[in-house]
């Protein structure tokens, strides 16, 4: 037997003993869906790194703005309460004698007040008081959560080397077959 006929013998047979790669509708489609869930997975986590935390602090500047506002609301109400105080302190001589009784413990010459030192002072009316509004709750969900862990580097770092390795999983094992096909030598010349 010459050495050809052994080289293309064996060449024959290698050729049979490799399984047939797989081709048409369905080795496409897994391909593209196996692709799509490591690169969305990728795209994912790229995003969560990149738009988590200026939305955290989007959150928490709203939630500032709110209860500035709550307040500024406190001192307008006030505002208008003491108005209302300063306006009905010449008219109404018993809500003056009763403010200056409790707050001063200034009584008038003429008269005795017996008060018990156990007793809560008598407040005076909702004229000198103005009501609290309500705080906005504290910003809070899994999203700030998430971005709250995002902010310390090392995870930052272990995210982004994830992403990275997923979407080199997703280009390399779900590429094009012909991609990586074996070329014959060229022949020289």
């Amino acid at each position: 037997m010459s050495d050809s006929h052994a080289t293309a013998t064996a060449g024959v047979c290698a050729e049979q003993s490799r399984p047939a790669r797989p081709t048409g509708l369905l080795f496409a489609v897994g391909r593209l869906v196996g692709f799509s869930l490591f690169a969305g997975l990728a795209t994912t986590i790229f995003a969560g790194i990149i738009l988590l935390p200026p939305y955290a602090s989007y959150v928490q500047a709203r939630y500032e703005r709110d209860c500035l506002a709550a307040e500024v609301a406190d001192l307008a109400a006030l505002v208008a309460t003491k108005d209302r105080f300063i306006a009905a302190m010449p008219h109404d001589r018993v809500f003056a004698k009763t403010l200056m009784m409790s707050h001063a413990r200034i009584t008038p010459p003429d008269e005795v007040v017996l008060t018990d030192p156990k007793a809560q002072p008598v407040a005076p009316s909702e004229s000198v008081y103005a009501k609290r509004h309500p705080r906005p709750a504290q910003p809070e969900g899994p999203l700030l959560q998430m971005a709250g862990k995002i902010e310390r580097p090392a995870v930052r770092r272990g995210l982004c080397v994830l992403a990275a390795l997923s979407l080199a999983m997703a280009l390399f094992l779900f590429s094009s077959p012909k991609k990586y096909r074996r070329r014959a030598p060229r022949p020289a010349g």
